[in-house]
């Protein structure tokens, strides 16, 4: 069984450009008109966008139950962070991101995974 998209993509083209009275082959600027016509196309309809994201981000997160705290600074990101393992009862232990070692939250944590 040959599971070669490509030739079944080409397969499936030739059909289309026969059933529109062309010729089974591409010819050379076909993909160059094609690509040109795209690029001119205007996008469709497209959904309003909010005024304020972090609003909406804030009322999404607690529609799904989530915890949201907005601080004004990083800094103050380890002093929440403490706070809500804390008010919560829960383990100071956490994995990290690699990337996010290094931030500022993470020395409200007793432990630090990777």
């Amino acid at each position: 069984m040959n599971f070669d998209s490509q030739a079944a993509k080409d397969r499936i083209f030739s059909k289309i450009r026969v059933s529109q009275g062309r010729s089974q082959e591409s010819k050379g600027g076909e993909m160059a008109d094609s690509e040109a016509f795209l690029a001119q196309k205007s996008l469709g309809p497209q959904p309003s966008q909010p005024k304020d994201l972090i609003e909406l981000f804030v009322e999404r997160s607690i529609q799904m139950s989530s915890t949201v705290d907005v601080l004004d600074t990083s800094a103050a990101i380890a002093d929440a962070l403490d706070s809500y393992l804390t008010s919560g009862q829960l383990s100071k232990t956490a994995v990290v991101w690699p990337s996010l070692q290094g931030a500022p939250w993470t020395g409200a944590l007793v432990n630090k995974g990777v």
